[in-house]
């Protein structure tokens, strides 16, 4: 894990973001592959600076994330939704998101403690725009302090 969050910090991010898909196909073998590293879709893309601006793994039939998945940091949206999740690891509220984040359409019912810290500049999305998407969430966070949009729920 070290040497993935070193690779970030020196700027490797392309590489980086490699290694997150193919952690994610090894921890989920019936995961989309095809669509981890959307370039074609523009699901995954790069700032000029080479820095992580925006990657969705949008229904990509991910039942869980690996733990390299914790160095990523983007300036733009990272949408992790319509996926067969059930629940998110401890360090998830360690993510830092520049946009926006979904995590609707996925079975998670209960989000820990940790996970009110996570840090997303616009909306955090559980739920789609009101619309009931998958499990009621049974245990949350009462406030999101470092979230700077609203938070659908």
């Amino acid at each position: 894990m070290k040497h993935l969050a070193d690779k970030w910090e020196e700027g490797a991010h392309e590489s980086v973001v490699k290694m997150v898909a193919d952690d994610i196909l090894h921890l989920n073998p019936y995961a989309k592959h095809d669509q981890i590293l959307g370039y074609k879709y523009k699901e995954l893309s790069f700032n000029e600076d080479g820095t992580l601006h925006r990657w969705s793994v949008d229904g990509c039939n991910i039942s869980q994330l690996p733990d390299s998945f914790r160095v990523l940091r983007t300036t733009g949206d990272l949408h992790v939704s319509n996926n067969k999740l059930s629940s998110l690891p401890g360090w998830f509220g360690e993510l830092q998101v520049g946009g926006s984040m979904d995590l609707f359409g996925n079975q998670i019912a209960s989000l820990g403690d940790g996970f009110a810290n996570i840090q997303v500049h616009g909306e955090l999305r559980l739920k789609r725009y009101n619309k009931d998407m998958g499990p009621a969430l049974s245990k949350a966070p009462s406030s999101f302090p470092n979230v700077g949009g609203k938070v659908f729920r």
